[in-house]
């Protein structure tokens, strides 16, 4: 697996709580700063691929400028329907002034989240979902 290894900006370029889109290879990243750290997500919003760029951040959460789904700047984790999927993150690192993003070749624009599973395998429950938005649609 190859890897692009890229200096996008300098440490002094963002301020705390600024984001902006950068490439790495070919690869669009959303690089951010938070609390004086940098992180490079996926830049496209895992529901219809908005520009995260042109959304918002607040504290530590991303929101799309589309339909505000939200997302976890340090983990990439999605915690704000009607994105499903996470966003990738990517190595940062500050070195000689400069920001540095590693990103692989076949980078994927989405993280799939973790799921719950039963633990009991005798489990003969029913279950109902009510409802028929996002969060039916989740939950099934």
């Amino acid at each position: 697996m190859s890897v692009n290894e890229q200096a996008v900006a300098t440490t002094d370029e963002l301020e705390n709580g600024q984001m902006k889109q950068v490439t790495v290879g070919d690869t669009p990243v959303l690089l951010c700063k938070v609390d004086g750290d940098y992180y490079a997500l996926g830049a496209k919003c895992t529901h219809y691929g908005a520009p995260l760029a042109d959304g918002s951040l607040h504290g530590n959460q991303i929101f799309c400028p589309w339909h505000q789904a939200g997302f976890n700047v340090t983990n990439g984790d999605n915690n704000e329907p009607p994105a499903y999927d996470g966003l990738p993150t990517f190595p940062v690192q500050e070195k000689d002034g400069q920001v540095i993003v590693k990103v692989p070749d076949d980078a994927p624009g989405r993280r799939t989240m973790k799921m719950s599973h039963c633990n009991v395998q005798n489990d003969t429950r029913d279950f109902v979902i009510v409802g028929a938005g996002a969060a039916g649609e989740a939950a099934a």
